[in-house]
């Protein structure tokens, strides 16, 4: 009988302190984040998605994966020769990878990447001395006023374009430099899909270091 006793009041208070820890738990979580047990899937695909769309420069893919689906500038590759040049090795150097896995954050999700991009700044920084110093070349080596100019005495456009495109070649193989930075991709559910939301990190690169 005593025995039964013990047992029942040791219950009881074991019981009274269950009940207790439990209460207490349940008031200080009132103000804590939900805790996340397991990522969804659709916010990983979303993100390798958008890494596989820059990867492959797909870009106009890699646009309809972003929140609100904004115009980058970079879907559709340019139509003048000087800018194709530009953008050719703009491709080239884009490299984007995940980092880690996907984490929560708040009531979203996070990805870390890492992105290396042409400094496109490395490169506009030293053409307009190339272009000058090309032109003083072509202008001490010309034996006629015609292989300079027009009848406007301008430069002549076929001049100017190949000086052009011969400074930037020079710039690009002996002043680009690439830059790499850590990005923090955000991963947001609305409208019933996932979208990517890039940080100013991601845009910068993608920009070429361009403000």
């Amino acid at each position: 009988m005593k025995l039964r006793k013990w047992a029942s009041a040791l219950f009881a208070v074991l019981g009274g302190v269950i009940m207790a820890a439990t209460t207490g738990m349940c008031l200080l979580s009132l103000d804590a984040e939900p805790k996340v047990l397991r990522i969804p899937q659709g916010a990983e695909d979303c993100a390798q998605s958008l890494v596989q769309a820059l990867e492959e420069g797909d870009y106009a893919a890699a646009e309809s994966l972003i929140y609100g689906q904004p115009d980058l500038g970079i879907a559709e590759a340019p139509e003048d020769p000087l800018a194709a040049l530009a953008w050719e090795a703009f491709e080239d150097s884009l490299s984007v990878s995940l980092q880690g896995a996907c984490y929560a954050q708040g009531a979203d999700f996070c990805q870390e990447l890492t992105v290396t991009a042409l400094d496109v700044t490395t490169v506009t920084a030293s053409l307009r001395q190339r272009v000058n110093d090309l032109l003083q070349e072509r202008m001490e080596n010309a034996e006629e006023l015609s292989e300079l100019y027009d009848e406007q005495n301008q430069f002549r456009q076929d001049l100017v374009d190949q000086v052009m495109q011969e400074a930037l070649q020079q710039a690009l193989a002996e002043d680009a430099q690439t830059f790499t930075c850590q990005s923090v991709l955000g991963l947001i559910r609305r409208d019933g899909r996932w979208w990517a939301v890039p940080d100013q990190e991601l845009l910068r690169a993608l920009s070429g270091n361009l403000a």
